[in-house]
């Protein structure tokens, strides 16, 4: 919301920072994060993202900026084809958090959110982002663990499985000082329970978005091995994906997962 020559400064430095990271051995994803812009500047967003990825490029190089995975962490557009200008500007990834899968939910739980658009709006989103950015690793969404029944949130896991969307699934802690302030966190036992669940699912779908997740991956440089236990450091997403990478090794049975699904060869 800054404005646009000040943005233009603000991201030259952030790339510049972004640099010192990488010459410093420092590999991960950029996310392009801020929710839903005032009423006033939505028209120009396509102009503001083009700003703070250019200038990116600019710092880091044409090469560096391919290799690095950029993830699109805003509210969903109103025009969905808009994904398409994301992907030629270099955007890998979509994040639409969903933080609940639950409609009524969402409405009482995300006031702000539900005031900008309804839920539904949030999944047509991210079902077109599948079609423009590929299934598994480039349509991903947070969603909170613990703050809605587990029958509705495994439930819309499934859901959003079958479609070809990877929730990551963030265990819900209160925040001091927040509305949530000594709201109750789910047990030990809750959270098992719905991460075997959600891991059932992923298992479940997983082999029909395999290959053209793999495909999609190639391109990107990047590969699915993320997805073997322990390769998750200790977050709030590493229990589910934790269990999700116990099932995937047991599946493959020490075979290499390019036997399973063919292409490249891949660990």
């Amino acid at each position: 919301m800054l404005p646009k020559e000040t943005l233009r400064v603000w991201a030259k430095y952030q790339g510049e920072a972004v640099k010192i990271a990488i010459d410093n051995g420092w590999r991960g994803s950029i996310a392009i994060s801020g929710g839903a812009l005032a009423p006033a500047q939505r028209g120009e967003y396509l102009e503001r993202l083009e700003i703070v990825l250019s200038s990116l490029k600019d710092v880091v190089g044409d090469e560096i900026f391919r290799k690095f995975p950029k993830v699109y962490n805003h509210c969903p557009p109103e025009d969905f084809s808009d994904m398409h200008k994301w992907k030629e500007m270099g955007i890998t990834t979509t994040s639409f958090d969903l933080e609940v899968m639950d409609d009524a939910y969402f409405a009482a739980i995300c006031p702000g959110k539900a005031a900008h658009k309804p839920l539904s709006y949030y999944k047509k989103a991210q079902e077109y982002s599948v079609e423009v950015f590929g299934p598994i690793s480039g349509t991903i969404g947070c969603v909170v663990m613990g703050i809605e029944p587990i029958s509705s949130l495994v439930e819309g896991f499934d859901e959003r499985l079958s479609k070809g969307i990877l929730s990551l699934p963030l265990v819900f802690h209160s925040t001091p000082g927040s509305a949530y302030e000594g709201f109750r966190p789910p047990t030990a036992e809750w959270i098992i329970e719905a991460s075997e669940k959600m891991a059932d699912s992923f298992m479940k779908h997983i082999t029909k978005w395999l290959k053209p997740a793999k495909t999609n991956n190639d391109e990107k440089g990047k590969n699915l091995s993320r997805f073997s236990n322990g390769r998750f450091p200790t977050t709030h997403l590493s229990v589910v994906f934790d269990e999700i990478g116990y099932k995937v090794n047991k599946l493959l049975g020490g075979r290499k997962l390019s036997k399973i699904i063919g292409g490249k060869k891949e660990s």
